[in-house]
């Protein structure tokens, strides 16, 4: 028997918004990326899932079993440029 996947675009777009809207106003947040200049606040889910080559996977799957956040050092990197990379990674839109 043949399947069908029903899409709506919106829902998909509604969630994305919703989370990245979370993620600015640091509401459930259980990851820091500490910058050279600050912090970026940001969801495991969103980070492991969408950041397949993320720097400290491990690290960050122990402290989400733990149920504990997680303070990733990132020292090299500048506040905003981690600040548009996150971004993309919640909406898939880079602005310049």
């Amino acid at each position: 028997m043949l399947q069908k996947t029903i899409t709506i675009e919106a829902q998909k777009t509604k969630l994305s918004v919703a989370l990245h809207r979370m993620q600015q106003n640091n509401e459930l947040c259980d990851v820091y990326l500490e910058c050279k200049d600050g912090v970026v606040a940001a969801h495991s889910l969103i980070l492991l899932s969408t950041w397949t080559s993320f720097p400290c996977k491990e690290e960050l799957q122990k402290c989400c079993n733990q149920k504990v956040p997680a303070h990733i050092p990132m020292k090299n990197v500048l506040q905003e440029s981690l600040t548009q990379f996150v971004s993309f990674l919640y909406t898939g839109m880079c602005s310049p």
